[in-house]
């Protein structure tokens, strides 16, 4: 049965991943080039799934 807070909670999985890409993503890749962009894919994604998916934070 679907709640409210599962609903928020998904929004807010959903919203934060893209932003958090738009915000960090280039900067990173524009510092480190091509390895800023590798560890960008490694901890902004990896966190991200984190969150949403292994702890279950949202």
């Amino acid at each position: 049965m679907w709640t409210w807070q599962h609903v928020l909670t998904t929004i807010f999985g959903d919203i934060i991943f893209p932003l958090v890409i738009g915000l960090v993503w280039g900067k990173l890749a524009d510092e480190y080039k091509s390895f800023g962009g590798v560890l960008a894919g490694f901890f902004i994604v990896g966190t991200i799934w984190l969150l949403n998916h292994g702890i279950g934070l949202m």
